[in-house]
This record gives structure tokens, sequence and C-alpha cells, in this order.
């Protein structure tokens, strides 16, 4: 459980700083002090002499990816989709615990229930046993009846011991289970009284009822989050990223007069682009994408096949459940 919540703060955070990266404009400021020397020939007269100067400098600069083909929205809506898939593994995660845990606790009352009954049945046959030897003492009982005994009287209590070891390793199972180390004596008993079906249970199984199962919508992300995927590669294959820059900021010859009039500067740049790939890597990635998506989407049917065999033989067992309940 700890893993699955650590995994879905990962993936919420990796998308919220992906998304602030891709979307909003970037700034970044900057405070400088050069130390500098230049000779007369910079200025065009060879004979003027060399100068030293120290130029301070403070500057802010901005830049914004114009996302005109839709890949960086495409790559957001892959991130949203794989927060969306850790949070239904955490989900998941959550009911199959919930669900170890229930059946864990059946099987502590369960064998409770089975180590009472194997310890009447060895207080039964010892008295048995007692009266027979009772009887072998007054002459009515063979020496063969008190040597060999009828009925179970010697492998019971070796099914009582077992009992109680598979009884112990339930416990300890459940208090793991729990959060709790095997020998914590704080996790509560249970018995098969406290135990009740549901009086009613759905005639047919729905298809809502079957998306609603964390596995499904699970595979459903990572469905969406392939789609996405093929979507970010046909946004970087239409077009190179437009990225707009500019700066503005001051120099000065004494930090003093850093912000004084006449020390500012500015640029600006027109839509440069950054590197793309190649015709040959666009293609070949989309293709890897495509086939992704195919996988995706074969793992989201069977999973959602799965889902319905489950469900459906689920609600059968637990019709016979009821039935073999009121036969009781």
């Amino acid at each position: 459980m700890e893993a699955a919540k650590a995994a879905l703060r990962s993936a919420e955070a990796t998308y919220i700083a992906e998304r602030g990266a891709l979307l909003l404009p970037q700034a970044d400021g900057q405070l400088g002090v050069t130390r500098q020397r230049t000779v007369g020939a910079a200025f065009g007269d060879p004979a003027a002499p060399a100068s030293a100067f120290t130029l301070y400098n403070a500057a802010s600069t901005s830049s914004y990816r114009l996302d005109i083909f839709g890949a960086s929205r495409r790559q957001i809506e892959g991130l949203r989709a794989q927060a969306d898939f850790q949070r239904w593994e955490l989900e998941a995660a959550n009911l199959t615990l919930t669900g170890n845990v229930v059946t864990t606790a059946f099987d502590v009352a369960s064998l409770r229930d089975q180590l009472t009954a194997v310890n009447d049945v060895v207080a039964a046959e010892t008295q048995q046993y007692k009266v027979v030897q009772r009887q072998f003492e007054v002459g009515g009982a063979s020496k063969s009846d008190v040597l060999f005994p009828t009925g179970a009287a010697c492998p019971v209590p070796d099914r009582a011991a077992r009992a109680r070891e598979a009884l112990a390793q339930a416990q300890h199972r459940l208090a793991v289970l729990a959060g709790r180390t095997p020998s914590d004596s704080s996790v509560p008993d249970f018995v098969l009284d406290g135990f009740t079906l549901p009086e009613q249970l759905p005639v047919s199984v729905p298809a809502k009822l079957v998306r609603q199962r964390p596995d499904v919508q699970a595979a459903e992300a990572q469905l969406h989050q392939a789609t996405a995927a093929v979507g970010l590669r046909d946004g970087q294959s239409a077009g190179r990223q437009l990225n707009l820059t500019g700066s503005i900021g001051t120099e000065s010859l004494t930090s003093g007069g850093l912000f004084g009039a006449g020390t500012g500067t500015w640029s600006a740049a027109p839509p440069c682009c950054s590197p793309c790939f190649t015709a040959v890597s666009c293609g070949t990635k989309r293709r890897a994408a495509v086939a992704d998506l195919e996988r995706a989407d074969a793992q989201y049917r069977q999973t959602v096949l799965a889902a319905l065999q489950d469900v459906a033989d689920t609600l059968r067992a637990l019709e016979a459940d009821a039935r073999a309940l009121r036969r009781r």
C-alpha cells in the first residue's frame, strides 16, 4: 500500500511539474559581475592604451514554446493518464488488501470452530476410553478393547495439534495484513456467526458495474496513455517546436549605477526552431507508438473479459452459498 501511495505521489508531482514547464512561459533571472580588459585596436585606434574595467549586469530572460501542433498538450495528456493509472493501482491494492483480510479473518473463524469441534471429539473419546477401562476392570470388556479402542481416539490429538498450528499461522497472517507484527495480540478474533451474506444480489452483470473495477480503470488509463503517445509522435512529425525568447536588463560600470538612466538593455528573438527528429526517426517512433497502442487495446479487452468472468463467477458462488445457508 505504501509503495502504491508513493508511486501515485510521484506521478502527480511529475504531471504538475511538466505541465508548468510545457504550457507556461519560462523566466530566468541573473545578476553578474565581469572584469574585462580591452585594447585600443578593438575601437579602431591601435595607439590607444589598453584599459580594464568592471561591468555589472542584471537581466531577466523569458521564453515561451508555441505548441502549434499539439505535441506538448498530448505529452501532458499522457502524464495525466499515467497519474490516473497509479491512482487506480492504489485502489486495486486497497481492494486486494481488504479481500485478503476478509478471507484470512474467515479462515481464523473457521479454524477456531474446527479446533473447538476437535477438542470436543477428544473429550468425548477420552471419556469413552475411561468407560472401557472401567468395564475391563470389572470384567465387562476384553484386553483388546483397552489396547485397540474403537473410533479415532489416537489420531484425534494429532488433528487438534495441526488445527492449533493452522490457527496460529492464520492469526499471524492476519496480523501482518493489518500492518502489525505476527506476535501482536491486539488483532481481534473472529467467529463464523459474525459473518453474514448479502441480502440482495444483482440479477445481471451490467457493464457499468464491471467498468467500476480498478483493474479495468487502470487498463483504460494505460490505453489513454498509449493514445496520447501516438498523438505526441504525430505532433512532433507535423513540425518543429517554435520558441519565443526575449530578455530585458541593465548594465553599468558601477554597482550603484546599475539601475540608473540609460543603462537598460533588451533583446528579442523571433520564433526559432528546436531540433527535430529526422523523417525516418519520426516514422519509426510513430510505428512503435502505434504498436504500443495496439498492445494496450488488446490488454484492455482481455482485462474487461476477465472482469466479466470474475464478477459472474462471484455472483454465482454467492448465490450457491445463500442456497446452502437457507437449507441449514
